[in-house]
């Protein structure tokens, strides 16, 4: 059997010390309220309504848990849009914990 060298398409919360994920899970809360979503094919893309400095640390801790995932963060006068994507495995996690 040979590997292929792919980065796995599962969460590994154990990057975390407990309280490192509660405080990273409340920031996760406090950047999505009040959120546009958009579905993608391979994803969500995200109006951000307060895009403040934790955004850049929600998104370092996000690919310590969750490598398979993209991030692309975009900046206007009007709007900070983030989108994430994946294969197609990874949407349904991304589903999954949009629905919480």
């Amino acid at each position: 059997m040979t590997s292929c060298g792919c980065t796995p398409i599962a969460c590994d919360l154990s990057v975390f010390t407990p309280e490192e994920r509660a405080e990273h899970f409340a920031r996760g809360k406090r950047i999505f309220a009040g959120a546009r979503t958009e579905e993608l094919d391979d994803g969500y893309a995200f109006a951000l309504v307060s895009a403040s400095a934790e955004l850049e640390t929600w998104i370092e801790e996000e690919k310590r848990c969750c490598p398979f995932f993209h991030f692309e963060l975009t900046r206007t006068s009007a709007e900070t849009r983030l989108v994430i994507t994946g294969p197609p495995e990874a949407k349904a996690i991304l589903s999954a914990a949009l629905s919480k």
